[in-house]
C-alpha cells in the first residue's frame, strides 16, 4: 500500500509566517540549492502550480512535513 504524504501549499505558508508568497518562493528556491538541486528536494518540496484570480497558472510548492521543518529552522534566515 503507498503512504499518502499530506502537504501545505508555499501560499498557506505564507499567510501563516506574514510574509509575500514571492519571498517564501525564493527562500524556498534557496533551500533548494542548500540541500543540493532538484533531485535532493522531492521529499522536503514538490513543485506545483495555482491558478490565480485572473486563471493565470503560477508557480507553487508542495511542503511535506519534512519540507515543513527544513522551512521553519531555515526560511527566514536566508
Amino acid at each position: 500500500m503507498e503512504k499518502i504524504e499530506r502537504t501545505i501549499t508555499s501560499k498557506e505558508v505564507a499567510e501563516m509566517v506574514g510574509r509575500t508568497h514571492d519571498n517564501v518562493l525564493k527562500d524556498i528556491r534557496n533551500i533548494i540549492k542548500q540541500i543540493g538541486g532538484v533531485k535532493n528536494h522531492e521529499s522536503y518540496f514538490i513543485e506545483s502550480t495555482y491558478t490565480n484570480s485572473q486563471n493565470k497558472e503560477l508557480p507553487n510548492y508542495l511542503l511535506t512535513k519534512k519540507g515543513c521543518e527544513l522551512y521553519s529552522t531555515n526560511g527566514n534566515q536566508i
